[in-house]
This record gives structure tokens, C-alpha cells and sequence, in this order.
């Protein structure tokens, strides 16, 4: 450009300008320079990558950890739950099978003492029925107790009897009614020689006092 005396000069670019060619061609090489990075791949050590677009709060391990936790409690729950309830029904179970087993033995006693006696045991085995019994069983076995008596050993009775077989037919926690058929040998001072064997079905009535088992009526079944 013409100066004021006549001479040429050339206008220089501003230092400012310079240094920002100059910045702009660092960044472009730094540019070119750098690796290239694909969708999902890793940043590089030290540098924080970008957080998946499709993460939400609560979708993290530490949430899966507390639902499955969760999960897992409410199992154990049921599982108790459950166990109690099968715990509940088991002991119930054994205790009726309890009860039956008590009424059978008892009303098998019963049915062996009513046909197993002797006129030399007479004392004995009539109060050993006195004794198993309760209600009007029991007051009918006190009043006859002393006739039962004279009548087998006047007559020398004697009765072997056993039981064939017994069947609970109701059973609960106050009392029970027990099916039981007997068969006894039966000898006496006018047939000293057994006889054929006597049979007998009796349904024999049984009250559960004080934790014992006593018979409180015996009905003959034809």
C-alpha cells in the first residue's frame, strides 16, 4: 500500500488472527489424530464415557439385588406359612390316631374282663369291671357286683374268652364307641367238659375321664 512519502508497504495480517489460524490447525490435527469410537464401545482409560440412553433410576445391580431379596423373603413367608399349617394338620392327625388307639385298648380290656373270669377269681374279676367303669355301667356293676359273684362260684364258672376283633366306630377327646366281637370257652359244675366256643358282638360304650378310659354301657349285639 502507498505511504504518505511515496514508498510501498505491505500490510502484515493481525497477530490475533495469526494465532487463531494457528489454533484452528492444532484442533484439525487432533481431530484427524484421534482415534475413531463406535456406539458402545469403550472410552478410553480415565475418561468417563457416556451413560447408556435407555438406563433408568432403579435398573441398576444394587436395585435387582433388593428386589430379589425381596422375592426371597416373601418365599420364606409362604414356606413358613405353609409348614405351620401342614405342622398343624400333622398334629392332629397323631393326636386322633392317639385317641383311637387308647379307646380300642380300652374297650378290648373291657370285652377280655367281661368274658375271661373265674369262679375261684370271682372277687377280682368283678371288681376289676367295677373299677374300669363309670356313669350306669358303673352303678349297675356296684349293684350287682355281689350277685355276679355268688353266680360264679356257686355255679363254678369259669370263662376264657378273647377278643377277635374291634373297630373304633366313633372316637373324640370325651369319649368313644368301640365295636367288638369276642368268642369264649365257657365250663361250669354241670358241664365241666368245654362246650363249643361262645360267641359275642358287643358295642361298648367308653368315657375319657381324668385321662383314663372307663366304660360307661355295654349292649350286646345280637
Amino acid at each position: 500500500m502507498p505511504s504518505a512519502d511515496g514508498t510501498t508497504t505491505t500490510d502484515s495480517p493481525p497477530e490475533d488472527a495469526t494465532t487463531d489460524n494457528a489454533t484452528d490447525e492444532a484442533a484439525t490435527a487432533a481431530a484427524t489424530d484421534a482415534p475413531e469410537t463406535s456406539p458402545g464401545s469403550p472410552s478410553p482409560a480415565g475418561e468417563a464415557g457416556p451413560e447408556p440412553a435407555n438406563r433408568t433410576a432403579g435398573s441398576g445391580p444394587s436395585s435387582r439385588g433388593r428386589r430379589s431379596t425381596a422375592l426371597l423373603g416373601a418365599a420364606v413367608v409362604l414356606l413358613a406359612a405353609g409348614g405351620a399349617g401342614l405342622g398343624v394338620r400333622w398334629a392332629d392327625q397323631n393326636h386322633q390316631e392317639a385317641l383311637r388307639a387308647q379307646a380300642v385298648d380300652a374297650a378290648t380290656r373291657t370285652a377280655t374282663a367281661l368274658t375271661t373270669l373265674s369262679h375261684d377269681r370271682a372277687d377280682q374279676g368283678v371288681q376289676a369291671l367295677v373299677d374300669s367303669s363309670t356313669g350306669d355301667f358303673h352303678d349297675q356293676m356296684t349293684r350287682d357286683q355281689q350277685a355276679f359273684i355268688a353266680f360264679l362260684q356257686q355255679g363254678g364258672v369259669t370263662s376264657n374268652g378273647e377278643v377277635v376283633a374291634v373297630a373304633p366306630d366313633h372316637v373324640d377327646d370325651d369319649g368313644a364307641r368301640v365295636l367288638v366281637a369276642a368268642s369264649a370257652h365257657i365250663t361250669s359244675a354241670q358241664s365241666p367238659q368245654q362246650q363249643s366256643p361262645a360267641d359275642y358282638r358287643m358295642a361298648i360304650e367308653l368315657q375319657h375321664v381324668g385321662g383314663r378310659w372307663l366304660t360307661s354301657d355295654v349292649e350286646f349285639l345280637p
